[in-house]
C-alpha cells in the first residue's frame, strides 16, 4: 500500500473522529441548555415500567393458542363449505395479534428512548457510569435491564410476531381461494328460499295458534256449562235443606204439643183416680156392716171399673204418641 492511500485513510479516520467528537459536544450542549432534564431515578423508573409492560404483553398474549384452535377448525369448515366463516375467524385472530404486536412495539420504542435518555444523562454528567452499570445488572420480571439483552429479546419477539402474522395472512389467502372454488347458489335464490322457509314457519305457528284458540274456547264453554250445573245443584240442595228445616220445625212443634197433651191427660187421669179411690173408701165405710159376700162383690166390681179406667188412659196415651212421632 503506497503512502498516498495511507494518508487518505488517516485523514478519513481523523474526520470521523472529529465528527463524533463534535456530535457529542453538540448533544452535551443541547442537554445542558434544555429547560428540564429528567433525573436518573426517573429514567430508571421508566425503564423498569416499560420492561414490565413488555413482559406483561408477552405473558398475556394467547394469540398462538387461538391461532392453533382456529387452524384446527379448517378441515371441518371446508368440508361443510364454510370457508368464509373460517376466513372471518382467521381475520379476527390476525387483528388481535396485530394489535398485540403494535402494543409490544410501542413499549419497545419507549424503552429504547429511555435508554437513549440514560446515555444523554451520562454525557451531561447527570449520572455516573457506575450507577448505570449497577442498574443494568439488575432484572425485572426475569428479564435483565441491560439494553443489549432487552434489545435482543425485543428483536426476537418482534420476529416471532411477524412470522405468526405472515402465517395467518397465508391462511386467509388460502381461505379466499377455497371460497372461490366452492359452489354457492345464487344470492337471490337463497333469499327466496329463506323467505319461503319463514313463511312456512309462520303458517305452522298461525295454525297452531288457531287450534289452541279453538280448544280454549271449547274449554271455556264446557267450564261455563259445568259452573251452571253446579249452581243448579247448589240451589236444589239449598231448597231441599230449607224444606227439611221447615219440616223439622213443624215436627218439633207437633212433638211438643203431643207431649203437652199427654201430660194433661196423665194429670186428668191421676185426678180421676184419686177421686175414685176417695169414693171407694166412703162406700166401704157405708157398707161396713153389710155381709162379707156383698162387700167382696162390690170391691171386685170397683176393681174392674178402676182397671177399665186405667186401660182407657193407657190406650189414649198410646194413640197420641204415634201422632207426635
Amino acid at each position: 500500500m503506497d503512502k498516498t492511500t495511507l494518508e487518505e485513510l488517516r485523514k478519513k479516520r481523523k474526520a470521523q473522529e472529529q465528527r463524533l467528537i463534535d456530535e457529542l459536544n453538540y448533544k452535551r450542549t443541547c442537554l445542558r441548555g434544555a429547560p428540564t432534564l429528567p433525573s436518573e431515578a426517573e429514567v430508571q423508573r421508566k425503564i423498569r415500567t416499560f420492561v414490565k409492560e413488555i413482559m406483561r404483553i408477552t405473558k398475556k398474549s394467547n394469540f398462538l393458542d387461538t391461532f392453533t384452535k382456529t387452524k384446527a377448525l379448517q378441515p371441518a369448515l371446508y368440508a361443510r363449505g364454510e370457508a368464509a366463516l373460517y376466513r372471518a375467524k382467521m381475520e379476527s385472530v390476525w387483528l388481535q395479534t396485530s394489535h398485540g404486536r403494535e402494543c409490544f412495539r410501542s413499549a419497545a420504542e419507549a424503552l429504547a428512548m429511555c435508554y437513549e435518555t440514560y446515555k444523554f444523562l451520562i454525557v451531561a454528567e447527570s449520572a455516573t457510569r457506575k450507577t448505570r452499570d449497577d442498574f443494568f445488572a439488575e432484572d425485572e420480571d426475569g428479564l435483565s435491564l441491560d439494553p443489549g439483552i432487552t434489545s435482543d429479546y425485543v428483536r426476537r419477539e418482534m420476529d416471532f410476531f411477524d412470522e405468526v402474522l405472515g402465517t395467518m395472512q397465508t391462511e386467509i389467502r388460502n381461505a379466499e381461494i377455497q371460497i372461490s372454488n366452492e359452489d354457492h347458489p345464487n344470492a337471490m335464490a337463497e333469499l327466496k328460499q329463506m323467505i319461503s322457509n319463514m313463511q312456512s314457519t309462520v303458517d305452522v305457528a298461525v295454525n297452531a295458534l288457531q287450534q289452541e284458540t279453538k280448544d280454549l274456547a271449547r274449554n271455556v264453554t264446557e267450564l261455563q256449562s259445568l259452573m251452571k250445573n253446579i249452581q243448579e245443584r247448589v240451589s236444589s240442595i239449598s231448597a231441599s235443606q230449607l224444606a227439611m228445616e221447615e219440616r223439622f220445625v213443624v215436627l218439633e212443634e207437633r212433638r211438643k204439643s203431643s207431649q203437652e197433651e199427654v201430660r194433661n191427660v196423665v194429670k186428668e187421669a191421676e185426678g180421676e183416680e184419686d177421686l175414685l179411690d176417695l169414693d171407694i173408701e166412703e162406700e166401704e165405710l157405708a157398707l161396713r156392716d153389710d155381709t162379707g159376700v156383698q162387700v167382696h162383690e162390690e170391691k171386685a166390681q170397683m176393681h174392674e171399673e178402676k182397671t177399665q179406667v186405667h186401660d182407657e188412659k193407657t190406650q189414649a196415651h198410646d194413640n197420641k204418641t204415634p201422632e207426635a212421632s
